[in-house]
């Protein structure tokens, strides 16, 4: 969906809730309340390189024998909206909120070392990764379409913008060496690196459109129970990095921080998404 076919419709359903002002008294609102489960549309993988730079320590070679994965999937959605009616006829603002499970494949380092130290090599394995993203939460302006009768099947769809989101990966630096772990309450530090969106797009990288369609089963007078399927697409995001590192036993030079800085190549994320949700509308 490009930029102007997103102006038009945006100024398609402005026009259409203007026209909806002179006959406000025949009127309706509906406050909805959603929650429910994504759908794992946009599942993805991203390989983050945390190998360290050659030649800091002499004598000490380390190589990165597995990367460090993180697995995007489905999560949690809550939603809600309020829609003016005309009739069947309605203008929709709602705002979601979708949480983003990401799992993670720990890294794994082969060590070698050589003069001034005896020869010898074994295998490094961080501890487990901590990882966190923020909620996508788009906010949407929709034309909706909905019959008549107890039992009432809507449609919807507008203009929805995504604002910015943060990944952020946190890896301790406490280490397995040869699968051994090293003794508890040895603080080594950590290291956080944390990736911002940055549209690849900047002037219209958060406009995106919605789409969708459900049922409501009146259960009273000024109460229906609803259920929906809904789309959201956005552009493509870019998440570019930043190293930072948290006090511990360990503190790395700047120079392996700056390098794994440079060496985490930007994450190309799809924030696209579809749901399933449940819950209760209001008539006033």
């Amino acid at each position: 969906m490009n930029a102007q076919t997103l102006r038009r419709l945006s100024f398609f359903i402005l026009a259409s809730s203007l026209a909806l002002v002179p006959t406000a008294r025949a009127a309706s609102l509906e406050i909805a309340g959603y929650g429910g489960l994504t759908i794992p549309f946009y599942e993805q993988t991203f390989t983050v390189s945390l190998a360290p730079p050659t030649n800091v320590f002499p004598g000490v070679s380390i190589q990165q024998e597995r990367p460090l994965s993180l697995n995007a999937k489905s999560g949690l959605i809550l939603a809600g909206g309020a829609t003016l009616y005309l009739g069947v006829v309605g203008i929709e603002a709602r705002y979601d909120s979708a949480t983003v499970d990401i799992t993670s494949t720990p890294p794994l380092y082969t060590v070698t070392l050589s003069r001034p130290f005896p020869n010898f090599h074994f295998t490094l394995e961080p501890a487990p990764t901590v990882i966190t993203i923020t909620n996508l939460t788009p906010m949407s302006l929709n034309l909706k379409l909905r019959t008549p009768g107890p039992l009432r099947f809507f449609v919807s769809g507008g203009v929805s913008y995504l604002p910015d989101f943060q990944l952020a990966v946190q890896q301790k630096l406490d280490l397995s060496v040869a699968g051994i772990p090293l003794p508890p309450g040895i603080n080594l530090g950590s290291l956080t690196a944390t990736a911002v969106t940055r549209p690849e797009d900047p002037d219209k990288g958060h406009l995106g459109g919605n789409a969708g369609l459900g049922l409501q089963i009146q259960l009273g007078e000024h109460i229906a129970l609803v259920g929906e399927a809904r789309g959201f697409f956005f552009p493509k995001q870019v998440l570019t990095w930043q190293v930072s590192q948290q006090p511990g036993f360990v503190t790395l030079p700047s120079e392996v921080t700056n390098a794994l800085a440079q060496q985490l190549q930007p994450i190309h994320f799809n924030p696209a998404y579809f749901h399933l949700v449940g819950g209760l509308a209001f008539t006033f």
